[in-house]
């Protein structure tokens, strides 16, 4: 049927459980791309994010038993995939340089529709200087304001993912977005001279 609906994610998740890989694979098919700039944005290395993403499905298809239907899957899918990201920074044991590679992974400066070189260099440099401020964060703080800027997720969300209050998910959100923007003032002003 062609009109037919496409199966929510718990019921993906149903027939997961109940062995049906193809339902599986639907759920990695919709939520690559979303797993992976979670674990690019929380470690700024193409090759970690590629390892931190498969990490994150094999250890989701293993935990399927502990996923509860009555929860959002996608969220219960990016806790996975934050942890996942937390632990891996844990290990390396040191804070994350951004690489000048690495660049293409966040689009953090919105885009002009006409062109101008020297506004392109501008922006280019904003993208890199918020970038950098980003990675400076605090694990805690990273994440939070990751998964609201660029997950769009509520702070509701946000608190069933990393497992916090949503009361601590706007305090974090607070200080990060404090924290960016002392780290960010410098820059900003000497643009304004």
């Amino acid at each position: 049927m062609p009109n037919e609906v496409a199966a929510s994610d718990q019921e993906l998740a149903r027939k997961a459980k109940g062995g049906q890989l193809s339902a599986f694979d639907e759920l990695v098919l919709k939520y690559r791309k979303n797993v992976y700039a979670i674990a690019f944005r929380m470690t700024r290395n193409h090759s970690d994010a590629d390892d931190l993403a498969q990490e994150t499905f094999l250890r989701a298809y293993q935990a399927l038993d502990s996923y509860k239907p009555g929860f959002e899957f996608r969220t219960w899918l990016y806790r996975i995939a934050v942890n996942a990201s937390i632990n891996h920074l844990k290990r390396k044991g040191r804070r994350v340089e951004m690489s000048l590679e690495d660049n293409a992974g966040l689009d953090v400066a919105a885009s002009t529709s006409s062109y101008n070189p020297g506004t392109g260099i501008e922006e280019k440099e904003l993208r890199e200087k918020i970038e950098t401020a980003i990675q400076h964060l605090p694990l805690k703080l990273r994440s939070v304001f990751l998964l609201r800027t660029f997950e769009d997720l509520t702070y509701e969300e946000i608190a069933h993912v990393l497992n916090i209050s949503k009361g601590t998910v706007m305090s974090r959100l607070s200080r990060a977005r404090e924290k960016l923007k002392i780290m960010l003032r410098e820059y900003v002003e000497g643009k304004n001279e």
